[in-house]
């Protein structure tokens, strides 16, 4: 598939907070739903795929603090990797005592050449949860999403990737 998808995830807080920071995760997994290695996330400390099918755009002075973008191109990348799981989880949440109930609402763009094809709001966070799952973007013949709203009380990265398969994160 010959197209080009930016995915775009912002967050409101219900109130400003001085310490609060989430992150956007994307976990590109195989036929088989799991995260093959954990070079195969892009996030803020690993801003694009080992294949450069997956980029996280720099932040620009327009966008909010509370606001991740990616661009993906599906034609980029290896034919074992069907799907990008979209993860947000709160800075070491529980080191600063801050959960996701924090944040009002998080809304999610989806874009296929520029043209928007969804638009996706979570919102009633559970109390104690640290990160949510919000969907699953696959793309080989055409591009679908299918939101979620799994809650983990994990935060940490490495911590969440073996539900997705990835045993220890020195793999």
């Amino acid at each position: 598939m010959n197209k080009e998808i930016k995915i775009e995830v912002s967050w409101k807080l219900k109130e400003e907070h001085d310490c609060f920071d989430a992150d956007v995760f994307l976990l590109i997994l195989d036929e088989n739903h799991f995260l093959p290695r954990r070079y195969d996330i892009v996030f803020y400390n690993l801003h694009h795929h080992r294949s450069g099918a997956v980029h996280r755009l720099n932040k620009e002075k327009e966008l909010l603090d509370y606001e991740e973008n990616f661009k993906i191109y599906p034609y980029k990348l290896p034919q074992c990797f069907n799907e990008i799981e979209i993860l947000l989880s709160v800075y070491e949440a529980q080191k600063r005592e801050i959960h996701l109930s924090e944040i009002q609402e998080i809304k999610l763009d989806i874009y296929v050449d520029e043209n928007k094809i969804g638009t996706y709001f979570y919102d009633n966070f559970v109390k104690d949860a640290n990160s949510i799952d919000l969907g699953c973007l696959t793309f080989r013949d055409s591009v679908a999403f299918e939101p979620k709203k799994l809650y983990r009380t994990e935060s940490n990265i490495s911590d969440l990737t073996p539900y997705y398969g990835l045993k220890t994160w020195k793999e």
